[in-house]
């Protein structure tokens, strides 16, 4: 048991969050892997401790996210149930937002809060995080999205309407629209991110495959890899594929997630059977000698 004093400043309603999300990832993504019955590998490495699994394992069986499944021939085992991918990121989804059609419209939503107005300074950046809105400047933010029914309902909520309004524009400062879009969302910025996880994954998917790494060490690079995807997809403003520059890596990162967890799956998967029928193979021995010294 961890008797050490949580450290100030820290979350734990979203560090509980972010242990289930993890274990829905784990099911969703690697559920052949994680199952699989090899002393090398186990729940136990995921968690801190064991009351910390049967708390995630707890609020994902009563959110309807995951559920254990019974089989004669062996131990229960955790399964994903279809709800689960709704807690997945837009990411996964990206290519419904990257193959949208776009009209050419920007809205563009201006505001000036006091400092005074906490509240509606608060809505205001809650707006523009949820639609995923680009900051031109400090207090001119733009979307793709037809945002004026929400916009509407964010006013008879919380009457920013007295600090902000929103407007519709064709063309702005006299950039392209894609130079708008670099601009506002910091294209370059992602991109590097991008590249960054494309030479780092690649890299560590060759070495699990060529059996470079050692079998405790691979769900390691698993929880690692998907943090890292999160980290570097989280501020994607999933824009219509026409915004993005030529050399946008977007749908290179989406695709090689995909082929990260079926190669790294599979080969953890090799090895971890061929440790458990090795320690198979030597533990009937033991037991026949016993059951001689017994007669």
């Amino acid at each position: 048991m961890d008797t050490e004093m949580p450290g100030a400043g820290v979350c734990w309603k979203l560090v509980r969050r972010r242990v289930a999300d993890e274990m829905v990832e784990l099911l969703l993504f690697y559920a052949d892997m994680v199952n699989t019955r090899g002393y090398a590998m186990s729940w136990g490495r995921c968690f801190s401790s064991r009351n910390a699994y049967h708390c995630a394992t707890a609020r994902l069986r009563k959110q309807g996210m995951i559920a254990r499944r019974a089989d004669r021939r062996g131990p229960a085992q955790l399964i994903a149930l279809e709800g689960a991918r709704e807690r997945l990121s837009d990411f996964y989804r990206a290519e419904r937002f990257w193959s949208r059609k776009w009209n050419g419209v920007w809205q563009v939503l201006m505001y000036d809060v006091p400092e005074t107005e906490r509240c509606y300074r608060d809505a205001l950046r809650t707006f523009l995080k949820r639609h995923r809105m680009g900051g031109l400047q400090r207090s001119v933010w733009v979307s793709t999205e037809d945002l004026r029914a929400e916009y509407h309902d964010l006013c008879e909520a919380s009457q920013v309407d007295a600090y902000s309004f929103l407007m519709q524009a064709r063309t702005l400062m006299g950039a392209s629209n894609r130079e708008l879009a670099a601009g506002a969302w910091d294209l370059a910025r992602l991109r590097q991110g991008h590249r960054w996880y494309l030479d780092t994954y690649r890299n560590r998917m060759l070495a699990v495959q060529r059996g470079e790494l050692p079998p405790e060490s691979i769900l390691h690079t698993v929880r690692e890899e998907l943090a890292a995807f999160e980290t570097v997809t989280k501020d994607d403003p999933l824009l219509p594929r026409e915004l993005y520059p030529e050399d946008y890596l977007g749908p290179d990162v989406l695709a090689f997630h995909g082929e990260f967890m079926r190669n790294v799956g599979a080969a953890a998967i090799r090895q971890w059977s061929a440790l458990k029928a090795t320690h198979t193979r030597h533990k009937p021995r033991r037991k026949r000698k016993h059951q001689q010294q017994a007669q």
